[in-house]
């Protein structure tokens, strides 16, 4: 995911549904390097946390869709986070 987001900073969508070994570090790279993604679908993706959300949340405020489902480890809080940063959701 490092060398993706490295060499692919134009990147705007991108689908990561149950790759389920990817965690908050991997996001943040991903949302540190790609900051114009629109669209991200972590379904499934069991090791992001509210504190991978927060750094995609910072980084790609052009998010208009997300799709979280199955992600159990996030909380109200990094939905709170999300919807403060990412206006267009």
């Amino acid at each position: 995911l490092a060398t993706l987001a490295q060499h692919c900073t134009q990147l705007t969508n991108i689908n990561m549904a149950w790759c389920k070994n990817i965690t908050d570090t991997g996001l943040a790279t991903l949302a540190q390097h790609c900051t114009q993604l629109t669209n991200i679908n972590m379904t499934g993706c069991r090791h992001i946390t509210d504190t991978g959300l927060a750094t995609l949340a910072q980084h790609c405020t052009q998010l208009t869709n997300i799709n979280m489902a199955w992600c159990k480890n996030i909380t109200d809080t990094g939905l709170a986070t999300l919807a403060q940063h990412c206006t267009q959701l």
